[in-house]
């Protein structure tokens, strides 16, 4: 399975609806199941606004003006968004809801696959035990706040793929981490990729991090405005 992106255009508007901005233009790549692809760019090239654009997600003020997004087998990425491709937000803390349990967080996901509470609950404990949370029975019963940044970080990737897609984005995954977690992250990306063939678009300005993961890169340049 492969997802490509033809020719995407995004642009925004000003408060006035005036004066549109081309975040990015002309957009072409595709993605194949098994491989990492490294999307980078300096700030406010619109490296987000593509992972948003490719869900369908992107927020008032921004719109899609031409391109084309689709899997090569001919599923719709919209209506299969979780179950084909899903996606670690920035900021993990942010992603998650501070007012309930993580459990209950994961669970919500895994019934949209039509789970009973028992066997969401099963789905979601085996998931957090697989990405390295310790004592997931335990924990599962905690809040985000209880929760460091790599075990936030963490959670957000399990809860990404307990609908095992076939491909994940990857936004800024190691960010607000230090040094030593991120690695451990990295690591535990590499390894979810070649246990569930994932193919992994992977947003970041860190080279680092686009040197050890991926396999191929493409390097947005900065918008300009429109004339």
């Amino acid at each position: 399975m492969e997802l490509r992106v033809e020719d995407l255009e995004i642009r925004s508007r000003d408060r006035r609806g005036l004066d549109e901005t081309v975040i990015t233009s002309g957009l072409d790549f595709s993605l194949r199941r098994g491989e990492i692809l490294a999307l980078s760019g300096p700030s406010g090239a619109g490296k987000t606004s593509v992972a948003l654009a490719i869900l369908d997600l992107l927020p008032p003020g921004l719109r899609r003006s031409r391109g084309r997004i689709s899997l090569d087998d001919g599923r719709s990425i919209a209506t299969g968004r979780g179950s084909l491709v899903g996606m670690i937000f920035q900021e993990p803390a942010l992603a998650l809801d501070p007012n309930f349990v993580i459990g209950a967080q994961l669970e919500e996901v895994a019934r949209l696959d039509g789970d009973g509470a028992a066997a969401a609950r099963r789905r979601s404990l085996a998931m957090l035990e697989r990405v390295g949370i310790a004592e997931p029975a335990r924990r599962a019963g905690d809040r985000p706040a209880s929760f460091s940044g790599g075990e936030l970080q963490r959670i957000v990737i399990a809860r990404a793929l307990l609908r095992r897609p076939a491909f994940l984005i990857a936004d800024e995954p190691t960010s607000s981490l230090d040094l030593l977690v991120q690695g451990r992250i990295l690591g535990l990306l590499e390894s979810c990729r070649r246990e569930f063939d994932l193919g992994i678009l992977l947003i970041s300005h860190d080279r680092r991090v686009v040197a050890a993961l991926a396999d191929r890169e493409i390097v947005l340049p900065g918008r300009r405005e429109v004339g």
